[in-house]
């Protein structure tokens, strides 16, 4: 289950680095009802610090099906192919920071 202060954490985030592209928050719905996975992709390896119980994950690893929480719409397939081709619907992404 994903805690309603991570959204606000990472929206606060974003607007502290003004909303760069590779910000990024993209969750991957489980049918077992065992909650959400969450992945978060960050500009910098050091702000995985502020996000306790998160690991770092190689962008190949990125399971298909994932869903935008929060990713800037502009450029996304352009700048993030690899990850846009995960994505269930790319060219629409929805949440904070569009």
């Amino acid at each position: 289950m994903v805690s309603n202060a991570l959204p606000s954490r990472f929206g606060v985030l974003q607007q502290r680095l003004g909303a760069p592209h590779d910000l990024m928050m993209l969750r991957l719905r489980r049918d077992d009802q065992s909650g959400d996975d969450i992945y978060l992709c960050l500009p910098h390896k050091k702000l995985l610090a502020a996000f306790p119980g998160f690991v770092e994950v190689e962008r190949e690893e990125l399971p298909n099906f994932l869903s935008p929480l929060v990713v800037r719409q502009d450029r996304f397939a352009e700048l993030f192919p690899d990850i846009a081709a995960k994505v269930e619907c790319p060219g629409s992404p929805v949440g904070p920071g569009l």
